[in-house]
């Protein structure tokens, strides 16, 4: 904590240090000369010294707000980001979760995110809940893309992750507290910033390289060209992430960084959650044939009224959502519950294009 306070000394100085001399004790325990003599400036090997009460004060602050602190030895700090040479050497964290456990996938993108960007975001994340339970949806608690991805995830009772680009004393942006309570209590809130820090415009880009480095994979739905989004990509990318991103109109703004992204063959083009998971999980496609294949074989569970119209409703072939809304006479978000339902019975399939069959 104490090192991590020194403005300007990094993660990878800091590392360099505890390298050096065996530890964060002891480089607390050096005199100013040693610590020059290993090349540290004697401005920043005077801060040391001056810094361990601010960082007392600032690890009470942190038990004050109920936070929990989580440094590179910490076996529950994210073994993924613990790889990387700016791994930052402590962690704020809001809520209980274990990084070391599920599959941890990024959501990035636009924060001005078209209605159609947003909703098909979180059909992925509905969709995600149904074929695979244990995946974690990460992003940056930001407006649009983040906040959708969120959103879905709580819904469907995904586990969710909001990494911050500033203190978790001052949650940022303001019309999101109420969904960060809701995060914490699901999943977490996580950032490298002291309990004082504002979200800063430099804060973002590090921010990002923590929402990538925490995850299998980040999917890039509608960015910029220079969107925050674009920049999360290519970080992922240097990370060795997969990146995937979804394909969208070639004339819109809100689309050109992912699309480019697609072109340059730097993200991978997916459709659906299955194209997503086929890439991140090994053998996944051929796994979930054979649980199919098993349901099929198996006995149907009893059926409601609704669930058999929807069924009935299928007998002749897919049929899109809203077909199937005006068939059946159901309200969209009525039928979407069904759907969901049914869809975890092993009953229908939902396939790319909103489309709906029999299992």
């Amino acid at each position: 904590m104490t090192l991590w306070l020194v403005p300007g000394l990094g993660p990878k100085k800091i590392f360099n240090l505890c390298e050096s001399l065996g530890g964060p004790d002891a480089v607390l325990a050096a005199n100013a000369s040693e610590l020059e003599a290993l090349g540290l400036p004697y401005k920043w090997a005077e801060e040391i010294k001056q810094m361990e009460p601010l960082a007392e004060a600032e690890l009470a602050k942190a038990q004050s707000l109920g936070l929990s602190l989580i440094d590179w030895d910490d076996p529950f700090y994210p073994e993924d980001l613990r790889q990387l040479l700016d791994a930052p050497p402590v962690l704020y964290q809001a809520g209980e979760h274990d990084f070391n456990q599920g599959l941890h996938l990024a959501f990035v993108g636009s924060r001005k995110a078209s209605y159609p960007g947003k909703a098909y975001a979180m059909r992925l994340v509905e969709r995600l809940a149904v074929l695979r339970p244990d995946t974690v949806i990460v992003s940056g608690l930001a407006l649009g893309i983040d906040g959708a991805a969120h959103e879905a995830a709580l819904a469907c009772g995904l586990k969710t992750v909001a990494v911050l680009a500033g203190g978790l004393s001052d949650i940022y942006p303001n019309v999101h507290r109420a969904l960060a309570h809701k995060v914490a209590a699901q999943g977490c809130l996580l950032t490298e910033f002291p309990c004082p820090s504002k979200p800063l415009k430099e804060h973002f880009p590090l921010r990002n390289r923590i929402i990538s480095g925490i995850s299998k994979g980040v999917l890039v739905v509608e960015a910029g060209e220079r969107s925050g989004a674009s920049i999360t990509a290519n970080l992922a990318l240097e990370q060795g992430r997969e990146v995937f991103a979804l394909p969208g109109p070639p004339d819109s703004p809100f689309c050109r960084g992912s699309n480019r992204l697609i072109q340059q063959g730097r993200a991978k083009l997916v459709m659906d959650a299955e194209d997503l998971l086929e890439e991140l999980v090994p053998g996944w496609r051929e796994a979930n044939q054979a649980k199919v294949n098993l349901a099929s074989q198996s006995e149907k569970p009893p059926l409601g009224a609704q669930e058999a119209a929807i069924f009935d409703a299928l007998e002749m072939g897919p049929l899109h959502s809203d077909q199937l809304a005006l068939k059946t006479g159901m309200p969209v978000y009525e039928l979407l519950a069904h759907l969901t339902s049914m869809e975890m019975k092993g009953l229908i399939f939902n396939r790319a294009g909103n489309l709906v069959e029999r299992a």
